[in-house]
């Protein structure tokens, strides 16, 4: 018999058949020569072997060995498994998500194809409209009219001034004959009539009747000339009168404040030509007068303030006392409230200072601060009737000022206001055209029943 031996099986091959033929040979010829001692030694050997605790631990190290190797196979398979698995759901997923993403795509572009279509309708109709919208915009042949003739006014009114000064006070009576009824009838039926009780219409009252009836008397003429030339035309830098030239009311309310000071400002200074002041239509007006001096500080300052605060008196009387319910009542509107909504809207320290406590503080405010305008614009006049030069710089300034913002307004307001009447024009010609195709469409319905 031939020992084998265990641990040949973990040599590599050219190890173990030198050891095979070795021991072979060495086996062979000590069982030949010695039989017994090989049998005996042979059989401590498989004692050996089976009792050593060193070949034991081998053998169970070898067997450990053999079943991790196993175990390291099967790890390896399953992992291989694992990730060919991993790999075939990953390429599904992925092969999903480049779906919904195709999907996606397409549902935009669809999309967008659809909103460029609507831009392309909302481009045109927004063009139809705007056209429609243009015609609303732009002013008629009205506006226009009135506005050359408004122009050409006031270049016959600079004409004038230029050429023949000395027409003036004529043209102003001409101008108060027409613009003063005008205004009667207008305010009467804007519900405006209380307009009529201000200042402005009390003092051209006393000029043209100063002009017609008493242009004699030097006294008189000096309190109409402080009051027009005065308080009157300082109301057109305080109040920011604009002269717009296509409106009527703008005109008016402007050359109201402005004739009746230029007016007796050229009656002072710029008398006729000999040849004229025979026409018997100029020789009724006495030119010159206030060159000799005799106009005191009475005339200057005095008679004209108690002049402002009979007025003063009669409009607290007319407006805030005898009219005060019916002025309410029936919706008529006053300076006092007109002054109050202009500066709630401006809302600067004037408003906030006149406007706190009770009512009968504010008009009592309010009518200090007139009071201090008039006394101001008096003692401002002072320098202006004795200096000619100073009294041509202030018309200058009464003509420009409310040029400027006439321009201001006309090209600021006017537009503005020109559109909010276009797009109230434009909602009413499309609900007008709304309730017509309903119409419309009733009719067929009720012919088709």
């Amino acid at each position: 018999m031939v020992y084998q031996d265990p641990l040949l099986a973990y040599l590599p091959d050219a190890k173990v058949r030198r050891r095979k033929k070795k021991r072979a040979s060495l086996n062979e010829d000590f069982a030949v020569t010695q039989p017994e001692t090989w049998h005996k030694q042979y059989q401590v050997y498989q004692d050996w072997r089976d009792t050593s605790p060193t070949l034991q631990r081998l053998k169970d190290n070898a067997v450990r060995f053999q079943q991790t190797c196993d175990a390291v196979k099967r790890g390896i398979q399953q992992a291989q498994s694992q990730i060919v698995d991993q790999v075939d759901s990953s390429r599904d997923a992925v092969v999903v998500a480049l779906k919904q993403q195709l999907k996606s795509a397409r549902a935009k572009l669809r999309r967008a194809l659809q909103q460029q279509q609507q831009n392309q309708q909302t481009s045109e109709d927004l063009g139809a409209d705007l056209i429609a919208f243009s015609k609303y915009v732009s002013g008629g042949k009205q506006e226009s009219q009135n506005f050359a003739i408004g122009s050409l006014l006031f270049a016959a009114l600079v004409f004038v001034c230029g050429s023949a000064p000395w027409l003036l006070p004529q043209l102003y009576l001409v101008f108060a004959a027409v613009a003063l009824p005008w205004r009667v009838y207008q305010f009467y039926r804007k519900r405006l009539s209380f307009y009529l009780l201000d200042f402005c219409y009390w003092a051209n009252l006393a000029a043209v009747w100063f002009l017609v009836a008493a242009s004699g008397n030097a006294h008189m003429g000096t309190m109409v000339y402080a009051l027009a030339d005065g308080p009157l035309a300082g109301a057109l830098l305080v109040w920011q009168s604009a002269w717009v030239f296509g409106s009527a009311a703008h005109s008016v309310s402007v050359l109201i404040h402005l004739l009746p000071g230029l007016a007796l400002f050229v009656r002072r200074h710029f008398p006729p030509p000999e040849l004229v002041s025979r026409i018997s239509l100029l020789s009724s007006t006495q030119y010159g007068g206030e060159h000799d001096g005799s106009a005191t500080f009475w005339w200057f300052l005095v008679a004209p303030f108690v002049f402002y605060a009979t007025w003063q008196t009669a409009y607290w009387l007319i407006v805030q006392v005898c009219c005060q319910h019916y002025i309410k009542k029936h919706g008529y509107e006053t300076s006092y409230s007109c002054l109050a909504k202009r500066a709630a809207k401006t809302n600067n320290i004037w408003n906030r200072i006149v406007r706190k406590g009770c009512k009968a503080r504010r008009l009592c405010m309010f009518g200090g601060i007139q009071l201090v305008f008039t006394l101001a614009c008096l003692l401002l006049f002072i320098p202006l009737y004795h200096s000619f030069y100073l009294s041509c710089i202030w018309q200058v300034v009464k003509f420009a000022v409310p040029v400027y913002y006439g321009s201001r307004y006309q090209c600021e307001k006017v537009p503005q206001h020109q559109v909010i009447k276009a797009v109230q024009s434009k909602k009413v010609h499309v609900s007008l055209t709304a309730e017509a195709k309903a119409a419309m469409t009733v009719k067929k319905t009720v012919s088709t029943a």
